[in-house]
């Protein structure tokens, strides 16, 4: 006796979360640990006349924290039996529920499906037995953090260690999002003088809103313009020691030029600068006084305007390599090895560094360099 998937009987499911209950609604399956998430498999087709009855749908629930496996039944009793289980539910096509601390479900799960069709007669040596492929979603609960939140320190700082801004929570569909700015929250009407009209202008607002926050602990924040000549925006870093949210939406104010995204992931809160801005790929929208874009993760964020002209290269094994980029405005360049790559402007290659550093020119003009710290410096470039 087997269990088949013979091509002219197929089952092809479709599993889904499900748009039939008021759980979930956004059907991403992410809820907090007091919320449900609602999944089904009523859409799957058949491609012939199938008998309902015979019907059954395995449920898995793998817990990804603990690596454990809890296996649920739906559908016909013998077909349960079959495999080993107690039906749960009396048709194979009811919603099934996911629940924190409920089968076996935590934190961060993988929730697989198999529909199985099964028609034995013994007395007959009638044996049906076909399957469907596995398929899975992933659920995740989160704690619910209006606790944490309703407690929640924000200290917002420019660069000198001065507070600024304001912060605000809001409540949408029982997410909760958080908006950090560098300028003061104003309602009402107040007095507006030339004075006042221009230094708004002149000055637009820095801010991040974080979007469906998960879990978060205190959090210390610095928006500021940037000391260091190669960021051309305000910049903003975050410090938390416990942050976990969907996305972010970011507005810097502009003081130049802006061409790329930069992260700094280890950024110096004390004194608030950074000595290893690295450019992202991160798209950005610019507005003319401000630039927009998302991010995933903190710690710190400005713009730059630097253009890298050849961004993949290919070089045979002890072959050159030649970046190409264009730069605007005037400060110290600094350029070095990222991602563990080990480099030398002395010894050549295979002599335990990954890289030996050449030249550099502008145009065809090939200039000077210091070496400090393995990195190729260029004063006031």
């Amino acid at each position: 006796m087997t269990i088949s998937s013979e091509l002219n009987k197929q089952i092809n499911i479709n599993l889904g979360f499900s748009n039939s209950t008021n759980y979930d609604l956004d059907n991403d399956g992410i809820e907090t640990t007091k919320g449900v998430v609602d999944l089904t498999v009523e859409n799957t087709e058949f491609n012939w006349n199938v008998n309902q009855e015979k019907l059954l749908t395995k449920w898995t629930i793998t817990n990804e924290d603990t690596l454990t496996t809890t296996d649920i039944c739906y559908g016909n009793n013998e077909g349960c039996a079959f495999v080993g289980l107690v039906t749960s539910s009396k048709n194979w096509n009811n919603i099934f529920y996911v629940n924190y601390g409920r089968d076996g479900a935590g934190y961060n799960n993988i929730v697989s499906s198999k529909i199985i069709y099964y028609d034995v007669d013994v007395s007959t040596n009638l044996v049906e037995i076909y399957n469907s492929k596995q398929a899975e979603k992933q659920v995740k609960f989160y704690d619910d953090v209006s606790a944490s939140l309703s407690n929640l320190k924000v200290v917002i700082k420019d660069k000198q260690g001065k507070k600024i801004g304001y912060h605000k929570i809001t409540e949408n569909n029982g997410d909760y999002d958080l908006v950090i700015s560098n300028k003061k929250q104003t309602s009402g009407l107040r007095r507006t003088t030339s004075s006042s009209i221009q230094q708004t202008i002149q000055k637009p607002e820095s801010k991040v809103k974080i979007n469906k926050i998960r879990k978060i602990e205190d959090i210390e924040a610095t928006i500021d313009y940037s000391s260091e000549k190669e960021i051309t925006t305000d910049i903003i870093a975050i410090n938390s020691s416990v942050l976990e949210f969907e996305n972010a939406e970011i507005t810097l104010a502009k003081q130049g030029d802006v061409s790329v995204i930069m992260r700094c992931e280890n950024f110096d809160f004390e004194n608030s600068v950074c000595d290893d801005w690295q450019p992202t790929n991160i798209q950005f929208k610019d507005d003319g006084d401000v630039i927009r874009f998302n991010v995933t993760g903190f710690s710190a964020y400005g713009g730059s305007n630097i253009t890298i002209l050849n961004v993949h290269s290919y070089p045979p094994l002890y072959g050159n390599w030649t970046v190409r980029f264009n730069t605007t405005g005037k400060a110290d360049l600094t350029i070095r090895a990222v991602n563990k790559t080990t480099w030398t402007n002395i010894y050549d290659v295979g002599s335990g560094y990954d890289l030996k550093f050449l030249e550099f020119k502008c145009g065809n003009e090939i200039l000077n360099y210091e070496w400090v710290n393995d990195s190729v410096v260029f004063q006031n470039y």
